[in-house]
């Protein structure tokens, strides 16, 4: 479903943030917070979490990364620029320990 909504996904989301944040700040740290809802425990046991994940974690694997990382982020939806990893296992453990409303208050403070 994500391979056929990509163009949807670019259309209505990457490219007009592209022309209000041409350097992409904005739509990363965006990434980086859905990265960090991830690392939740129990995300991965949802279908979409755990395929979201699988794919991120293919994408980083040593021979797999390499060989098909462009098909994977197509796959995606997302492309290359937001598969990768943007957390560092630090920040994801860190997010994993805190609540959902913790997580919310320091994306809106963001925003200020």
């Amino acid at each position: 479903m994500l391979y056929y909504a990509q163009p949807f996904i670019r259309d209505v989301f990457i490219e007009p943030m592209d022309l209000v944040d041409p350097t992409g700040a904005r739509l990363r740290e965006a990434f980086k917070r859905f990265q960090q809802l991830g690392a939740k425990p129990g995300v991965n046991q949802r279908p979409f979490g755990r395929f979201v994940l699988t794919l991120q974690d293919l994408y980083h694997h040593p021979v797999f990364g390499p060989l098909f990382g462009g098909v994977l982020a197509r796959v995606s939806g997302v492309g290359e620029r937001f598969i990768q990893r943007l957390n560092s296992d630090a920040e994801l453990a860190e997010a994993a320990d805190k609540s959902y409303e913790q997580l919310a208050q320091e994306a809106l403070a963001l925003k200020r």
